[in-house]
């Protein structure tokens, strides 16, 4: 039953008023205006956070293009790098099409009644899943590359951190794969389930964010013996793995907090952002780097 709303009363609030909305066998569900306006700004704050996502990698894939030689363009690093780029580009406007698309219909998203959503719409958002993974999986493999490229004068010390960050990087894309597959099954399921994840999807955020840190520490570790190394020497001009080692720092320092965050609380769109960031940062330290080597002399 609605229930019985007196518009004359001193109390009515017209901005949080009652809708009713009929399911198709007849029963119904009673919502309030302010219930639409909270999914309506959700909406808006997760289109308008994925759309920054998408200029942002737009305009730094032009940068790198312009910017990157011939040379640096063929490594295997440089590959990684806009690779990344793309993907954000491309799981962003999935993303953006949940919103945008079936799935956001005022009817089914606020009953939760989603049986006759089209085919293409639940194809769409399992391949945004699956952008999601393979962003994921191309940043940490990105990171083990620039890892390998700061260690590169210490070969012992190169393999050993290879295999451990390795290691971790496998068992955070692991447990996101999981997170994938379930929750693609419950998008196929007729009247497509929400995947609340268990334990997996909390486990693997946290996994994620182990990762991440562990990479910023071991680039603040490695920078803070390079300057001290420096130091010694008299030396005071920084070479290109040194600006690698700076750069990676400070760009590896706020994924880290983002995901940090992300894994011990809910913010809406907050969990989006730190592969973003990685994949958005990693090529700024191999670009300042290029711009210092090729820089004449004064």
């Amino acid at each position: 039953m609605s229930e019985i709303v007196d518009p004359t009363s001193p109390n009515f609030d017209p901005h949080s008023q009652p809708i009713t909305i009929f399911y198709r066998d007849g029963t119904n569900l009673t919502l309030t205006l302010s219930d639409f306006n909270t999914a309506n700004q959700a909406a808006l704050a997760y289109c308008s956070i994925f759309a920054a996502q998408i200029g942002a990698c737009l305009i730094l894939l032009a940068i790198v293009g312009l910017l990157t030689s011939r040379e640096k363009r063929r490594t295997l690093l440089f590959a990684c790098n806009i690779l990344a780029l793309v993907t954000v580009i491309f799981r962003s406007f999935l993303a953006m099409e949940f919103y945008l698309g079936p799935f956001y219909d005022t009817y089914r998203f606020m009953s939760g009644d989603y049986y006759d959503i089209p085919s293409g719409a639940r194809y769409t958002q399992i391949a945004s899943t699956m952008g999601s993974l393979l962003l994921k999986s191309v940043v940490q493999f990105s990171l083990i590359l620039q890892l390998r490229v700061v260690y590169g004068s210490s070969p012992k010390l190169n393999l050993a951190m290879t295999l451990g960050t390795s290691v971790i990087a496998m068992a955070a894309i692991a447990l996101f794969f999981k997170v994938t597959v379930d929750s693609a099954k419950k998008i196929m399921e007729p009247a497509v389930g929400v995947y609340s994840g268990d334990w997996t999807y909390p486990a693997a955020k946290a996994m994620f964010a182990v990762s991440i840190c562990i990479f910023c520490l071991i680039f603040v570790i490695k920078l803070g013996y390079a300057i001290r190394r420096r130091r010694i020497l008299g030396l005071r001009a920084f070479g290109p793995l040194q600006i690698i080692f700076t750069v990676g720092c400070q760009t590896m320092v706020i994924p880290a907090a983002f995901s940090l965050a992300d894994s011990i609380v809910e913010i809406d769109g907050l969990s989006s952002l730190t592969p973003t960031l990685v994949a958005i940062f990693l090529p700024l330290s191999s670009m300042w780097a290029a711009a210092q080597v090729e820089a004449p002399a004064p």
